[in-house]
Order: structure tokens, then C-alpha cells, then sequence
């Protein structure tokens, strides 16, 4: 009988007349009669028979730029793609020769019946000896199983794979359903010592190729000799730029020290270096081991304020006697990259005093200047102008615990904290956003302002109701990258509730969702000449598509945007990062830019192979980068700010409460545990300005989430109060919030447009007078 025999000296010197074969880490073939097998130390395994799969698969031929080897084991895939054949029982290579060649490379490693465990063995250990030869990485997709089930995952057989991965960078990949994967990590109940399984697991061929490249990211695969990323937009930023770059967690600071650039902490243990890209690309070959595997620039836009002058006066605006705490004891904060007039009597008491307790104004990264109450309070006595006047931070605020004549919002006794961050450049948002403008700033400017209010309340030792109002353009609308990670550690702090807006963009077109069909064209339609339209497509399934853009009815100068590259067109210039996977979501994406001479419209064309069904999104930065630019094709349920989801903070929507609708403006969202929709408020409001006389109407989801950040600021107060200073966080008052919100009859909750429930101030008052249990 064939058995495999796990390591062991004593035993394979007395066996060795029947050792077949060495089978790599110790491991032998044997040969040996069963009575013979009965009386050996070692433990011995049947040569057990593999199953084959049935699946014909899509190629992992996304990764053009790294050198990846894909090789499938089970039926002979049938697809122009492969570029070599290794028959499995017959160990015969077909097409070997085209091994050599540049780029990612198939092998489909087949049997036309079932095969050997052994076989297995030497076919991986093949793999890995060729991908070693070559200087390549091998992912292995292992489309058979054993035959009986008994020898699936925890075997000798997949010990003995799993040793020859040990200190390699290769993976194997094997379709499990979901009730036995777990079973796949458990201790085995054989009597081999147990082992650390390098395999990975899923159901699906999509979702195991996501973890792939997760996984092979980290493992330095997509950083480049050349310069530090492969990456077009990245190639093309200016070497004076300055840039963050986050750094993974094997970050040692003091290499700073040796490489000679500035690194600045981001949060616990988390580190960005913060220097020119000429000095950073200069110690690249330092660098390459610390950066995180794929560039990412996330950019911000704060979400713009509408502004009328009609007259709106509603409940909202009044707070009544009922509210027995009004943010007494708690500071609201606001990071912006306007300031605020601090000259605004809706910010004052009614002495005159300041209610700003200080304002951090960013110089350079983590460098800043503070201006203290004291400060603000001798320039107030001065008439000295140092505010940025008219600001929406300055609405912002005044909506939450602003106080002016008849105008009393929820948190009129809190103090303030403001960040004023720097906007991110004209050359990053040309790149990166779309039309440059002042109201786009970098997230880990953001987080940056943020850290700095919250060591300030942590000083005063006060809770921080932290308003953010920011939606992501483009980058982050899927995946999550490393700073979406640090915020969303925030959201876990005691005496933090951060509060974002939800939409802005559910009527402004610039998202599309295709879900059905082979082919679709979509229509990108400007108007105005010599715009910058940024905008990326994404594969929701992972799976390699086809897309071409031309200028409408113009076939001759028809552009395949799967390809990275810069293409110079009569009507502009089109920029494409190619196809290539998204480290932070495991998707398929492509990165495309147009800078256009004149007002036109694009036709973009987006199909599969073999006539799957399209499952992609389309989208454009949202707005105001992109005012001018519109799809053809968009979908309202695609839309709501997903920073929230990934931040980990409390999303606000807009809400008319008089017509019981959802504003048009507002982000509506199918999964609402996707973009964070916690809730929906009133989202109009009339605010009284210095002049006595004028009074403004302002609108849009910022309105409605400055409101809930008043509420919060509320309820801290009288958690204060009634039970010390061990305060909720912002999961804890998301939670706490849900008790103030009511519903519409007939709808079902959570709610695509409106969360948990409409904020509903009768109930806030009930809530602040009744005591805490």
C-alpha cells in the first residue's frame, strides 16, 4: 500500500527499501505491505485520492506591474490566458518556455481523472521551486479536494504542504463553505503535532482572490525599484511636494533618525513620515520594508452649507425651558479648513466673553499656533481683526450651541474647540479631487486637528462632542485604508462622540451602480470648458472587466482605460491607472482623469468577458470639486458619505420635518451598516447674524448633523451630572441617541434614507428631565 510518512530519521533508515519518493520537508513515499505499517513510530497516511473540480476561472490578471505566478490545480482551464500546461500525473509541462516571459505568468496544472495526495505534494513543491527560479510570487488555487472527507484540511498531506509554505512568501487558496472553515483551524484530533495553516479560505473564487491580494500586498509585492509606487498619479505629483506616508506597524522611529526625514505619530503606534517626495523617493530602498503596500491620498471636501434669505422659524430653532441641560460642562469641537469668526455673537456670552476655549491654527503638519480664550477675549476688547469671517464652521457651530436673541440652540452653555487645518494642494486636488478648491483638505490633516482638540479636553478633562463635516471625493468610497483604521479606534474612546453628515451627493449624479447586463454605456456630460474631472470605476465582484472612453461619436480616438497610461485626444487629455486591485478593499478598480479643452460629453463603455453580468460602480469626486460634471447613468441608492461606516462615527442625514421627507440632498444607502447612517434631523434652519437685522436660512445635511453634535453635548451634560465623569463613547451614545428618535408609520428600520429614526426634540426633553437609572 502507498502511504505518505511524516518526518522521521529512525524510521525512514529501516524503510528505505520501500521509500518511493522524497516528497520535500522530511516527508517520504512508501510502498510497504499494511502488516508492516502497523508496527512503525512514525506516523504514517494512506496516498489518499483527489477530487477534481469542475470550474473554469477567471485569471488573476490584474497584477500586470508584479511578478506573480497563478497557477490552478484541477481540470484543464480553457482560456487564452494560460500561458503554460503542467499535466499532473504524467509531470509533463506544456508550452514551459513561455515561463520566461515578462509579467504574470498561468500555469493550469490539471489531470483528466482524479489524482494522488502525493501528487499534490510534488505538484505544490514544483510551484514553489519554479516561482523561486523565476523571482516570482506563486499563488495557488486549489480547485480538488480529498475524496473522503476525513483528510480534508487537518491531514498529513496539508501539514506537509503547509511546511514546504513555511518562510515563503506563496499562498494557496481552497473554496471551503462557510460551516467548515472554521474547522480547518482547529487542533487536530490525529496524533501529529499541530501545525500553523498557511492556507486561505472562502466560499467563493472572489472573495478568496480579495484575501489574496491582501495578503500579498503585504508582503512587498506591489513597491517598485523605480520609485517607491508604481502608480501614475502618484508618479506625477512634483518632487517639492509634500506628502504623508503612513508607515505599517514594524515602523522602528528611530529609523527616521538614520534616513534623515521627519516622521510624525498619527495615533498609538502609528507613524507617517511627512517630507518632500524627492527626499522620500531618495531613501526609498530604506523605506520600502516600512510603507504600506499600496499609495493611497485620501482627499476630503467640507460639506457646503445652503444659504437663503427666507425666513424659516420652527421648533428647531428654540430651545424650551424643558431642556433642563444645555452642554453645561462639555466642549463641542470642529476641525475646519476655514477657522471661525470668533467675533460672532452667537459664540459669545452674554457678557460679551468668548465661548471658544481655543483654536489650534495648523502651520505644517503637527505644527501649530494656539489661541487661548485669554487671546480671543483681548482682541475682542481690542476690535483686533484676526477671524475669519463668515466662515460655515462659524454656522456650524452656532447650530449646535449657538445663542443670539431668539435663537437658542440645544448646547448654549457649551465651550468651544476649533481646529483650522491647512487645504490640501492645488497640485494633490488637480490630481486626486477635480477642480481645485479651498474647502478640500487631506485626511491625515483631519486627524491631525482632530488629536489636537481631543488633548486639549482631556486637559480640561471634559467630554468632546468632535463635529467632522467632511465627505470623502473619491478615495474611500470602497476599502478601508489606514487612517479610516485610526479614526475608527476614536470612536471606542470614553468622553469622544465624533459626529459626521451623511450626503450632499443623493441629487448632484455622480454615482452610478451597474447590476445588470454584459455592457453598458455610461455618459460623463460637462459644461463648462477646461474642467478637471477625476473619477474611478470599480469591480463590486473582483472580477476583470473592459473599459474604453472616447469623446461622444468620436470612434477613431476611442481610449482602453484598463491600460495605465496618458493619452492626448482632440478634445483633452485622459489619464488611466489601468486596471488594478484595490489593496484596502480587495476589489478591481481603475483611477481615470480628463482634463478637457471644451463643454462635452464622454461615452464611457464598460463590458465583461464571455457575457457575465456587470456588477460595477461608477464614480466622479463629488462635489464641490466636480459641480459641473454629471453621469448619465446614477443611482440615488448609491450615495450616502461612507466616511462614517469607516470612521466608526455617528452619520447624520437631512430631514424636513414639516413635509416628513428626507431632503433631496441627503445620502440615501441600501446597507445603511455601510455608511454609518445613524440617524436623520431636521435639516433647515434660520440662524441671527451680528447685524441685528440680518437673518440667514440655512440648509443641507452639515445643518442637520451641527444639530444632533448640540444634542450629544446635551446629554454628556447630564450624564455629568447625574452619574461622573466614566463617559460614553461614541458607540455608547449612538445607542443613547436611537431613544430620541421616533418613526414614520409603514417604514421598516434601520432605513435606507433615514437610519435609525428621525431626532425628535420632545423626546430629548423627557430624556434630560427623567433620571438616569
Amino acid at each position: 500500500m502507498r502511504v505518505i510518512m511524516a518526518p522521521c530519521t529512525k524510521e525512514k533508515q529501516s524503510l528505505e527499501p520501500w521509500i518511493l519518493e522524497d516528497l520535500g520537508a522530511g516527508y517520504v513515499l512508501l510502498d510497504i505491505k499494511e502488516e508492516l505499517s502497523k508496527k512503525r513510530e512514525g506516523y504514517l497516511e494512506p496516498d489518499f485520492e483527489m477530487q477534481l473540480g469542475e470550474e473554469q476561472i477567471e485569471a488573476l490578471g490584474l497584477l500586470n506591474e508584479a511578478p506573480i505566478i497563478f497557477a490552478t490545480i484541477g481540470v484543464r482551464q480553457i482560456s487564452s490566458k494560460v500561458s503554460s500546461y503542467y499535466e499532473i500525473k504524467r509531470e509533463r509541462w506544456q508550452n514551459k518556455e513561455a515561463l520566461l516571459k515578462e509579467g504574470p505568468i498561468w500555469i493550469s496544472c490539471y489531470s483528466e481523472q482524479s489524482f494522488l495526495a502525493s501528487e499534490l505534494i510534488k505538484t505544490i513543491r514544483l510551484l514553489i521551486e519554479q516561482a523561486k527560479a523565476l523571482k516570482k510570487i506563486a499563488i495557488i488555487y486549489l480547485d480538488s479536494k480529498p475524496k473522503e472527507s476525513y483528510f480534508t484540511c487537518r491531514s498529513l498531506t496539508y501539514k506537509c504542504i503547509n511546511e514546504l509554505l513555511v518562510g515563503e512568501k506563496h499562498i494557496v487558496l481552497q473554496i471551503m463553505r462557510d460551516e467548515d472553515i472554521g474547522a480547518c483551524y482547529l487542533p487536530s484530533e490525529k496524533n501529529f503535532e499541530p501545525y500553523e495553516n498557511h492556507f486561505i479560505y472562502d466560499k467563493s473564487y472572489s472573495k478568496l482572490m480579495t484575501k489574496a491580494i491582501k495578503k500579498l500586498t503585504k508582503k512587498r509585492t506591489l513597491v517598485t525599484q523605480e520609485s517607491l509606487y508604481q502608480d501614475l498619479f502618484y508618479e506625477q505629483i512634483p518632487m517639492s511636494e509634500k506628502l504623508y506616508l503612513p508607515l505599517q506597524n514594524n515602523f522602528k522611529n528611530k529609523l527616521s533618525e538614520q534616513v534623515g526625514l521627519n516622521t510624525i505619530l498619527l495615533g498609538q503606534d502609528f507613524y507617517a513620515i511627512y517630507d518632500t517626495k524627492a527626499n522620500i523617493e531618495q531613501q526609498r530602498n530604506d523605506l520600502k520594508d516600512y510603507v504600506m503596500p499600496q499609495w493611497t491620498l485620501p482627499l476630503v471636501a467640507q460639506i457646503p452649507i445652503h444659504k437663503s434669505n427666507d425666513l424659516y422659524i420652527n421648533e428647531n430653532n428654540v430651545v424650551t425651558n424643558a431642556f433642563k441641560y444645555r452642554g453645561e460642562g462639555v466642549y463641542i469641537g470642529i476641525v475646519s479648513v476655514e477657522g471661525v469668526d470668533w467675533e460672532e455673537p452667537l459664540l459669545r456670552t452674554s457678557q460679551g466673553k468668548t465661548r471658544i476655549s481655543c483654536i489650534w491654527e495648523q502651520e505644517q503638519a503637527d505644527k501649530g499656533i494656539y489661541y487661548t480664550a485669554a487671546t480671543i477675549n483681548t482682541a475682542l476688547e481690542a476690535e483686533k481683526i484676526l477671524s475669519d469671517s463668515r466662515s460655515e464652521a462659524t454656522f456650524l457651530l452656532g447650530r449646535a450651541g449657538g445663542k443670539q436673541g431668539y435663537y437658542e440652540a440645544p448646547a448654549s452653555k457649551a465651550e468651544f474647540l476649533v481646529a483650522k487645518i491647512k487645504p490640501a494642494t492645488r497640485n494633490v486636488q488637480q490630481l486626486y479631487g477635480g477642480e481645485p478648491h479651498p474647502l478640500v483638505a487631506l485626511v491625515p490633516d483631519v486627524l491631525i486637528g482632530a488629536y489636537k482638540l481631543m488633548e486639549l479636553a482631556k486637559l480640561n478633562q471634559k467630554p468632546l462632542v468632535l463635529y467632522l463635516p467632511y465627505h470623502y471625493l473619491l478615495e474611500g468610497i470602497e476599502g478601508v485604508n489606514k487612517y479610516d483604521r485610526i479614526f475608527n479606534e476614536l470612536s471606542h474612546q470614553p468622553g469622544l462622540t465624533i459626529i459626521m453628515p451623511v450626503g450632499e451627493e443623493a441629487d448632484k449624479k455622480h454615482r452610478g451602480l451597474i447590476e445588470e447586463g454584459s455592457s453598458k454605456e455610461v455618459r460623463i456630460q460637462t459644461k463648462k470648458e477646461k474642467q478637471n474631472i477625476v473619477g474611478m470605476i470599480c469591480s463590486e465582484k473582483a472580477e476583470v472587466f473592459q473599459a474604453s472612453l472616447q469623446l461622444l461619436g468620436n470612434e477613431t480616438q476611442r481610449i482602453c482605460i484598463e491600460e495605465q497610461g496618458i493619452y492626448q485626444t482632440t478634445a483633452g487629455k485622459v489619464e488611466s491607472s489601468g486596471l488594478k486591485w484595490d489593496y484596502h478593499s480587495g476589489q478591481i478598480v481603475i483611477r481615470f482623469r480628463i482634463e478637457q479643452h471644451a463643454q462635452s460629453t464622454w461615452q464611457l463603455y464598460l463590458s465583461t468577458e464571455d457575457n457575465k453580468e456587470l456588477r460595477l460602480s461608477v464614480s466622479l469626486c463629488e462635489q464641490p470639486v466636480n459641480p459641473e460634471a454629471t453621469l448619465s447613468s446614477w443611482t440615488a441608492l448609491n450615495t450616502a458619505n461612507p466616511a462614517p461606516a469607516k470612521w466608526g462615527t455617528m452619520g447624520v442625514g437631512s430631514f424636513d420635518t414639516k413635509a416628513l421627507v428626507v431632503r433631496g440632498g441627503s445620502g440615501r444607502a441600501k446597507h445603511t451598516n455601510q455608511t454609518g447612517l445613524s440617524c436623520v434631523a431636521e435639516g433647515r434652519a434660520s440662524i441671527r447674524l451680528k447685524e441685528q437685522n440680518e437673518i440667514l436660512c440655512l440648509e443641507g445635511t452639515a445643518i442637520a448633523a451641527s444639530l444632533v453634535t448640540g444634542v450629544v453635548a446635551t446629554l454628556y451634560s447630564k450624564w455629568q451630572q447625574e452619574k461622573g465623569k466614566a463617559y460614553p463613547n461614541t458607540k455608547m451614545m449612538q445607542r443613547w441617541i436611537e431613544q430620541q428618535l421616533t418613526h414614520l408609520p409603514n417604514q421598516t428600520y434601520p432605513h435606507f434614507s433615514q437610519g435609525s429614526g428621525i431626532l425628535d426634540l420632545k423626546k430629548l426633553e423627557a430624556t434630560l428631565i427623567a433620571p438616569l437609572e
